[in-house]
């Protein structure tokens, strides 16, 4: 086992890497009808087969491991068997290995393309070329008349051919939501993607298409993410934004009511946390109830087999949900060994990590109001690599940097 030689992946294969993986669940959240989804499913299995063909590339050429992927495949592989483990007892493991041919291919995945992303290398192209395919995406939604400017923004979202017409979508809120933070990112550590005013008006067009898409959690995580970022960067760019909204609000206060967005947070008054609340109290319930659950956990799909609840009603909260299937004091020692290798890489200093960081941050808000452990790719498989970073790695990186500088390119 081996540390991989620098000289072998440049910046440009990584942040092409990335962005190959990160579009495997962007591109459909980007959907609003059967026909773009279509084109998004298309899109999809491109980047997995140029996801493959792309780590294929990097570990031929590079012809060693990382300590950190070897680590981190092997920390995951026992958390999945324990998982399992746990799960004897009860037939609740169905629900997440009728999804093993999904999600651990895509997991395993992750810990390969973190355990190169993470060393210090510049991956700043990933966000030029995913702000690029926002815009292009949004270029083609304008073109087929599914997002509508006048009179009021909205997404003409149809899927009736697949027997539903939705009201809003949560998948078209993270997609809008996850590029403005990368675009609130790219202003903050100057990425030269555009001019910094024209990346924080990226940004902010991209927030209102968040919202304008109706999903309360996705498109609310995005802005306090946007807005904490600018407050941290320039408190006078965060005051002239906390105006210019206060003044678009007030402009368009007539209308706002007419949004789905705005009806859905106005229901939050009248109902509360509705069936997700019902959810969280189960879940609390389950743990104080199961002395085995809080200290051993009851493994995977516990909640559902106990509660004999249909697809759909799981926990909603992957902090609740990592105790019920793993128990208190092995998901505090994820938390703890996350929370240090979080602070040793030190991701504030740099685009780069900065980059991963973020939308981690991002993805973990969505996971407290919805989804599943294995379901989070990106999340889980960064958390479980960045576990691995030692204080004395960052020491390292700069010298990978000076090497990645100054080697052969055998890429090209």
């Amino acid at each position: 086992m081996t540390e991989p030689n620098q000289t072998y992946y440049p910046k440009r294969w990584i942040s092409v890497l990335l962005f190959v993986y990160f579009l495997i669940p962007l591109a459909a959240w980007g959907a609003v009808d059967t026909n773009s989804l279509i084109i998004a499913q298309l899109i999809r299995q491109i980047s997995i087969g140029a996801f493959l063909f792309i780590a294929a590339l990097i570990f031929v050429k590079t012809k060693s491991v990382s300590k950190q992927l070897v680590f981190g495949i092997i920390i995951f592989s026992v958390i999945i068997i324990y998982g399992l483990l746990r799960a004897s007892g009860h037939s609740g493991a169905r629900f997440v290995i009728d999804n093993f041919s999904t999600d651990l291919p895509l997991l395993f995945g992750g810990l390969f393309v973190f355990s190169y992303a993470i060393r210090g290398y510049d991956n700043t192209m990933f966000v030029q070329i995913i702000l690029l395919y926002v815009i292009g995406w949004t270029v083609f939604l304008l073109v087929s008349g599914r997002l509508d400017i006048l009179p009021l923004p909205s997404f003409d979202f149809d899927f009736r051919a697949l027997g539903s017409r939705a009201a809003y979508s949560q998948g078209v809120s993270k997609f809008y939501g996850m590029a403005a933070i990368l675009a609130i990112v790219a202003w903050a550590y100057r990425i030269r993607a555009a001019p910094s005013s024209g990346l924080i008006a990226l940004s902010f067009m991209c927030l209102a298409l968040s919202f304008i898409g109706g999903g309360r959690g996705d498109s609310a995580a995005a802005a306090v993410l946007v807005l904490a970022v600018i407050g941290l960067r320039s408190r006078s760019i965060l005051a002239l934004s906390t105006v210019g909204v206060a003044v678009g609000f007030s402009t368009l206060a007539p209308v706002l009511n007419q949004l789905v967005i705005v009806q859905r947070f106005t229901a939050i008054g009248e109902s509360g946390l509705g069936p997700r609340g019902l959810l969280y109290q189960d879940a609390i319930d389950l743990i104080a109830s199961r002395g085995d659950c809080a200290l051993l956990g009851c493994g995977f799909g516990s909640f559902r087999e106990f509660y004999g609840y249909s697809e759909g009603l799981y926990v909603h909260n992957i902090l609740l949900e990592s105790v019920i299937v793993f128990g208190i004091p092995l998901s505090a020692l994820f938390i703890y060994y996350t929370a240090i290798g979080l602070y040793n890489s030190r991701f504030w200093r740099s685009a780069s990590a900065a980059n991963l960081a973020i939308i981690s941050f991002y993805y973990l808000m969505i996971a407290m109001k919805s989804g599943t452990i294995l379901g989070f790719w990106f999340l889980v498989s960064y958390l479980v690599i960045i576990m691995f970073v030692p204080s004395r790695y960052m020491r390292g990186q700069r010298q990978n940097r000076s090497l990645n500088s100054s080697g052969v390119n055998n890429l090209k």
